[in-house]
């Protein structure tokens, strides 16, 4: 009895260490992966430190509207104090993507306010009074 519990608790433990060394491999990969992760971050932050924004032009827009960016790039946002006295007075940075998402969203907007006046004025509860 005692040698098949020992056989049974041996073949059960093997099976662990062959999936334990797959987990070290899979570790040392994604470590690698974070490594070169860390790197790229690195130097995209280097090259926008070193990027200035260029001055526009007299008689141009205040809206800056920057070429595409990865959205790797643009997922960290600086920290704002909204009871700064310079804040709303930086130029803003929008991708063409980020414009057109405010247009249609501004447009969907719109079309819900206009079909809830049009609903208001024509609908089946128009003029009703409630005393």
């Amino acid at each position: 009895m005692k040698k098949k519990l020992i056989c049974l608790l041996v073949a059960g433990a093997l099976p662990g260490l062959a999936f334990a060394d797959s987990t070290s491999d899979q570790i040392k990969a994604l470590q690698q992966q974070l490594n070169a992760l860390q790197k790229e971050v690195k130097s995209l932050k280097s090259e926008l430190a070193q990027s200035k924004p260029a001055a526009p032009a007299k008689g141009s827009s205040k809206l800056a509207i920057a070429p595409a960016a990865p959205a790797a790039t643009t997922a960290a946002a600086p920290e704002v104090d909204i009871s700064s006295p310079d804040y709303g007075k930086a130029q803003a940075h929008l991708t063409n993507d980020d414009v057109d998402a405010m247009k249609q969203q501004i447009a969907s907007q719109q079309l819900k306010v206009d079909s809830l006046s049009d609903a208001a004025s024509t609908g089946p509860i128009a003029g009703l009074s409630i005393t």
